[in-house]
């Protein structure tokens, strides 16, 4: 889109004063684009009044008030989101070219940021596209195509973080940044020039960790400077608190009170959830009426089990049953003294049936699970046997799902589709770790699922815990066992989750049924 140069220097008038920028620019919410000024909550503009004036030295060049920034807020408070309009700006109004570091754990959360900023320059009020034109989104930084001002980002697995002399370093989600040595890095870079500025911001996270250190180093150190924001936002739904604290307390206060908790495994499903599924005494013999069945499978080789989960779901049916045989009428009624005939003979021998509809609970049940264990000395999983069980249990049940996830899986999923068995590649992406999250939490906490006592399946599903991976994303981890026959990293846990989601495509309810005559029209 093409801009008059009156229109430009308007623009640049508005980009050039950093609280102009930040009411004027649109940005992306649950009820479509809006201007930033007209929603941004008082705790937002208290974060930019902290966070500007070192923001306006970075793109200046001057000594800021403080190097390093300590933001901390509760899920959903939209750090990230305020962070990525900071960085807009630097990338856009700096004459210098500026060379920034943005740090994640991994590449899904550093991901976030990325798409933060790709969403605000691709939003069509003009000032967004007047600022997209000059600011372009890479797969690993973000470039103002004419000053040549940069925002590398980097993960745990970068090695270009080394050596670097940054002017600005943002350490993003820091309490679940994993490898200390190289957070040290980003601010070690940091403190080699005068003039840079580092954010480390963060949701709350456990106490007893290095992050909790740094957070108390931040609140007391001179050279830091701190904004904590510790309580739901405004725009978070009392329903949406309401069903996070039933779920989980402790969960609960750390993400949306903002209170650091005990880290420890097991924080997922609540001990009473979890007993109250573990109401059946083994696996089914055979498929029941009224449910439908899915297959989830994880498959490892060497360090992990192959684990199969067959899961029934009921979505009701339609029976039939004869009709009671009724007195036939205006029939004279003889006693066998008077003609030899009892009563019964007379009544109406009918063969019409009634149809009994059985309304599909969406009650969820374990039909089946096989576990394969590498064997010892460093043995392997036969995945010719995993195979073969696949259609055996297709055999029985008639699964109408069977994910199965990608990795070791190719040929296995390929040779089960020509057989006709349902089965399809799952790879364990960001949206398919949270899918399996959610589901597998709600069947718990709703008590629609039913599970018998498998050793492997109640210790992964007892370590079970919650991380978080980016903003209102999560996935499930099980550490592995420090020994014992367990399946290793919650291998039971990922299968049953993989048939849970497959299980969340297909309704449950009342069963189709039709009144009157079934008509064919050639």
């Amino acid at each position: 889109m093409g801009f008059t140069k009156r229109q430009h220097d308007q623009f640049w008038d508005i980009a050039r004063n950093l609280d102009r920028y930040l009411r004027e620019i649109h940005v992306p919410t649950a009820g479509g684009n809006r201007r930033f000024g007209d929603i941004a909550a008082p705790f937002q503009w208290e974060r930019f009044n902290l966070l500007a004036p070192a923001i306006i030295a970075v793109a200046s060049g001057t000594p800021p008030p403080a190097n390093f920034y300590w933001i901390e807020a509760t899920k959903g408070a939209s750090k990230d989101s305020d962070l990525a309009l900071l960085l807009i700006w630097l990338l856009l109004v700096s004459p210098r070219a500026l060379r920034m570091q943005i740090g994640a754990a991994d590449e899904e959360q550093a991901s976030e940021i990325r798409l933060i900023i790709r969403r605000v320059l691709m939003i069509g009020a003009p000032f967004n596209q007047w600022i997209s034109e000059q600011i372009e989104v890479l797969s690993d930084r973000i470039v103002n195509r004419r000053t040549e001002s940069t925002a590398d980002i980097l993960t745990t697995e970068s090695r270009s973080a080394h050596g670097s002399r940054p002017d600005l370093v943002l350490i993003n989600e820091l309490s679940h940044v994993g490898d200390r040595e190289f957070a040290e890095t980003l601010l070690d870079n940091a403190d080699k020039v005068a003039t840079s500025v580092c954010i480390a911001a963060t949701n709350a996270g456990w106490l007893n960790t290095w992050q909790h250190e740094w957070r108390e180093n931040a609140i007391h150190s001179p050279r830091w400077q701190a904004h904590i924001y510790s309580q739901p936002a405004p725009w978070i739904s009392e329903e949406r608190l309401a069903e996070s604290r039933r779920r989980n307390s402790k969960r609960y206060l750390r993400l949306w009170a903002g209170v650091w908790g005990l880290e420890g495994e097991g924080d997922a499903i609540h001990q009473d959830d979890l007993e109250a599924a573990f109401t059946l005494d083994g696996p089914l013999a055979a498929p029941e009426r009224g449910w439908i069945y899915m297959l989830g499978g994880d498959l490892g080789t060497a360090h992990d089990a192959s684990v199969l989960c067959v899961l029934g779901k009921h979505v009701g049916c339609v029976d039939s049953k004869p009709i009671d045989p009724q007195p036939a009428k205006n029939l004279p009624r003889f006693g066998r003294s008077h003609s030899g005939f009892d009563e019964e003979s007379l009544l109406t021998n009918s063969e019409e049936t009634q149809s009994i509809v059985v309304e599909g609970t969406g009650a969820l049940k374990l039909a089946a699970l096989s576990i394969f264990r590498p064997g010892a000395n460093g043995g392997r999983v036969d995945l010719t046997l995993v195979e073969r069980e696949i259609a055996r249990l297709y055999s029985i049940f008639r699964f109408l799902a069977a994910p199965i996830d990608a990795w070791q899986a190719e040929q296995l999923v390929s040779r089960s589709q020509q057989a006709g068995i349902p089965a399809e590649l799952t790879h364990a992406s960001g949206s398919v770790n949270n899918a399996i999250a959610e589901t597998v939490l709600s069947a718990f906490v709703e008590r629609r699922i039913s599970l018998w006592r498998d050793p492997a399946l109640v210790a992964d599903l007892q370590r079970l815990s919650i991380v978080e991976r980016g903003e209102n994303k999560v996935r499930l981890i099980s550490p592995k066992s420090k020994g014992g026959d367990q399946t290793g990293h919650g291998d039971t846990c990922s299968a049953l989750g993989l048939a849970l989601v497959a299980a969340r495509r297909f309704a449950f309810g009342p069963p189709a049924t039709f009144n009157g005559p079934l008509v064919c029209w050639p």
